[in-house]
């Protein structure tokens, strides 16, 4: 099958769960002998060393730069896809004549470029297929139901659920596709084996709870002997910079905790990867979620989870994670020390089986073979 994904932020190594699960399934759907082209914003094009990413053809879009981070960034993006829809349509039809698709996947109402454009403008008998990865903004939904999609799928039942309550008409429409890791295997290490850190696998954005995190490992500092990591990479979509901040100034006046709060510059998915399986404890503090990879990469790796059940985290996490009621720091200070406990006492260890288990589920050979399955009905 040849199938056409488009996603502005589509690129390898890029800060960001949406991009790198989807390159996960790109890369599986290659591996199966699918054909796989991935049109994206120009200058978020990755630089893929090595073979295994040159099965994938990378497109780059001529009249959609994505704008560095300003006020109002979705409405601005809104503007740059509307007044380009003409060029952006002429130049999808040259892909299409260049190369037939089976199927064009628009990855996010906003963010997939297709549901701005005009359908029967679009030269392909190719099936569209929209996949929610969020559910903001009833104006993009509602565009996106307008357009008129073959298929409309969505990341989570949670997502689905959100925009069946707004749109009713949807209901029982949405099929459900999750975010996947790679099949690849991943050497286990035991949790007493670990190195002492608490790693918040998540950017700098507010909706993100990384602040909240930082204060309310203050308040476990003096009991708990582990440090914490944050990733302090800007992301293509946004910047880190007015939290980053927030977070440096509460450093500077906790400067019993500077030490132990470590701010890792951009990380590649092989370095976060990495921190996540040698970490003591992964810390999901969002306010938000639409699905939660940093959370699956964690279960993947057997390590202890705490988290809030914000969006789609509390279905994810069920019977896996230490939640906190909230991102309120004095919760999520509460959930952690008692994970650590839980840690001490080697009762933890269910846990990591279910959210193996769990992970398993989510492997994007898996994910694939169940998306061939939605193209081909």
């Amino acid at each position: 099958m040849n199938i056409l994904f488009c996603h502005l932020t589509a690129g390898y190594n890029i800060f960001g769960g949406v991009e790198r699960s989807i390159i996960n399934l790109a890369l599986e759907l290659s591996r199966q002998e699918h054909r796989i082209v991935l049109y994206t914003g120009r200058n978020t094009i990755p630089s893929l060393d090595g073979p295994t990413y040159k099965s994938i053809s990378f497109v780059k879009a001529e009249y959609l730069n994505i704008p560095t981070y300003c006020d109002n960034f979705d409405d601005t993006l809104r503007r740059l896809l509307i007044s380009n829809a003409g060029a952006i349509v002429r130049e999808l039809n040259e892909l299409f004549f260049d190369g037939k698709f089976d199927a064009i996947i628009a990855v996010d109402q906003l963010w997939g470029v297709i549901p701005f454009l005009n359908r029967n403008s679009l030269n392909t008998k190719a099936k569209f297929v929209m996949y929610y990865h969020m559910s903001h903004s009833n104006m993009d939904i509602n565009r996106s139901i307008a357009f008129g999609f073959d298929h409309y799928l969505a990341v989570s039942d949670f997502v689905a659920s959100s925009i069946s309550r707004v749109f009713p008409s949807m209901n029982g429409k949405i099929e459900i596709l999750p975010n996947c890791i790679s099949d690849k295997n991943v050497q286990l290490k035991p949790i007493q084996q670990r190195k002492p850190f608490i790693f918040c696998n998540a950017r700098m954005s507010p909706e993100k709870g990384v602040h909240e995190a930082v204060q309310a490992f203050k308040e476990v500092s003096e009991i708990i002997p582990l440090n914490l990591k944050l990733c302090g990479g800007d992301f293509h979509f946004g910047s880190n910079a007015p939290v980053l901040e927030e977070i440096r100034q509460f450093i500077d006046r906790n400067p019993n905790i500077s030490r132990r709060i470590d701010i890792e510059p951009r990380l590649t998915w092989k370095e976060a990867d990495a921190l996540s399986a040698e970490a003591s404890m992964v810390l999901v503090a969002s306010k938000e979620e639409s699905f939660g990879l940093a959370a699956l990469e964690a279960m993947n790796v057997r390590t202890p989870i705490v988290s809030t059940r914000a969006g789609n985290l509390g279905s994810l996490l069920d019977g896996v994670a230490i939640f906190s009621e909230d991102s309120s720091p004095a919760n999520l200070a509460e959930a952690i020390s008692r994970c650590f406990r839980s840690i001490q006492d080697g009762s933890i260890e269910g846990r990591l089986e279910t959210g193996l288990r769990c992970a398993r589920k989510f492997q994007a050979s898996t994910v694939a073979s169940d998306l061939i399955k939605a193209l081909s009905n």
